[in-house]
């Protein structure tokens, strides 16, 4: 602390002078530069090497302490449903593939890499329509190829391999009915006992949403002109 006292000293000149002080600062007590450098270098070095010597530690990816596996981006009934609907031009026979990838969540990463196995759920279908105002109709199975059924998430990683869908021919859809395929994660190996499918976003409600009034129509009747009058019978 810097401390110091004044002396003040009172200097009358002529009747009328103005009175003038003089300040003088004495006892002045002096820090030298050498403590300074001491007081301020360790501070100035322990903030450095707090923040290089950061301990190595996992990802922290919850904070629960639940371990699950959900079906990234389509998993689930609620904000990741409208994701899950299949876009199909019901007039083409082109094949159409959806893509799709696991995610873990938890505390932290495993060390070492998880085996995960999914299929075709359709009990979730079912499940589904017991509450759905809008039913779903099971996708024929001759129709779609699960392309594979097995997919690793590697050790220290969140994503898992990426797993696909594929509908073979769309012109074989009724276009007024509403289908669905379920994919549900079925089983994981590979992680601690407390590792298990995501209760709601481990599943993805693959669908196609139909129109009612979609179909073939016959026309019939007259279209009137002033030049003439057309018979119409389509």
């Amino acid at each position: 602390m810097v401390g110091y006292s004044i002396n003040y000293k009172y200097v009358h000149y002529r009747p009328g002078s103005v009175l003038l002080i003089f300040l003088k600062i004495i006892n002045f007590t002096q820090m030298h530069i050498s403590n300074i450098k001491k007081l301020v270098f360790p501070l100035f070095a322990a903030a450095i090497f707090s923040a290089c010597d950061k301990p190595e530690t996992t990802d922290q990816l919850g904070t629960s302490g639940q371990n699950m596996v959900r079906v990234n981006t389509y998993g689930g009934v609620d904000a990741n449903f409208s994701n899950s609907a299949i876009v199909l031009d019901l007039q083409s026979t082109d094949p159409v593939t959806i893509e799709f990838q696991l995610e873990y969540i938890g505390p932290k990463v495993f060390g070492n890499d998880l085996t995960l196995k999914v299929g075709v759920n359709d009990a979730a279908r079912t499940a589904f329509n017991t509450t759905a105002v809008n039913t779903y109709d099971a996708l024929p199975a001759s129709n779609y190829t699960l392309n594979n059924t097995s997919a690793t998430i590697k050790a220290g990683e969140v994503f898992s391999s990426t797993l696909s869908i594929t509908i073979l021919d769309p012109s074989l859809l009724d276009p007024a009915v509403s289908y669905m395929v379920p994919v549900s994660i079925l089983s994981i190996e590979g992680g601690s006992d407390g590792v298990k499918p995501a209760p709601s976003t481990g599943t993805a409600y693959f669908h196609v949403i139909g129109n009612p009034l979609a179909g073939t129509y016959e026309s019939t009747g007259y279209f009137y002109h002033p030049a003439f009058v057309l018979k119409i019978a389509k």
